[in-house]
């Protein structure tokens, strides 16, 4: 089985880092809701419906992680929110009940662990999937886990691809 590692650009400690100052401003009240959900949902971070709350939608290119990075989700789920992982059918993960002002904190563990949940959302170039039996399957004709990869890693580094119309 190929590497289950995607390479993130170095930007997005910098993009963190930006999400942070802005969680300030608003928190502080020097940034609007509207401005502030502008830019935190292509970073992958949706407001619930129960005021106060947040989930973030990490990004897992082909439906693979290694077994650190599933460590790394779990012990963010568990510090930050809910508890529980939820896995969806687009092969995305999300953390459930995570406060606005503990974003910044999360997304700097995930990049740790190689992970990201920016391009989670909005209008932009959406995870790439693979078939879960990717690299171990004896019947497929190859392994597409290292071309997930492969898109994923230039797409997430291209910044057009973050104001996309809607559907692309």
């Amino acid at each position: 089985m190929s590497t289950t590692t995607c390479r993130l650009p170095a930007e997005f400690a910098q993009d963190i880092e930006h999400h942070a100052g802005d969680v300030d401003r608003f928190l502080k009240g020097e940034l609007s809701a509207s401005i502030l959900k502008s830019r935190r949902v292509p970073r992958g971070i949706y407001e619930q419906r129960r005021n106060g709350t947040y989930m973030v939608r990490v990004r897992v290119p082909g439906g693979a992680l290694s077994a650190a990075q599933g460590k790394a989700l779990a012990g963010v789920a568990s510090h930050y929110g809910s508890g529980m992982l939820h896995v969806t059918t687009r092969q995305d993960i999300h953390i459930h009940d995570v406060t606005i002002d503990q974003t910044p904190a999360v997304m700097r563990e995930l990049f740790r662990a190689g992970l990201t949940s920016k391009g989670g959302g909005g209008n932009t170039v959406r995870n790439v999937t693979a078939c879960p039996y990717a690299g171990v399957c004896p019947a497929e004709c190859f392994d597409v886990t290292p071309y997930a990869l492969g898109v994923t890693e230039h797409l997430i580094g291209l910044p057009g691809s973050y104001n996309l119309p809607r559907k692309y």
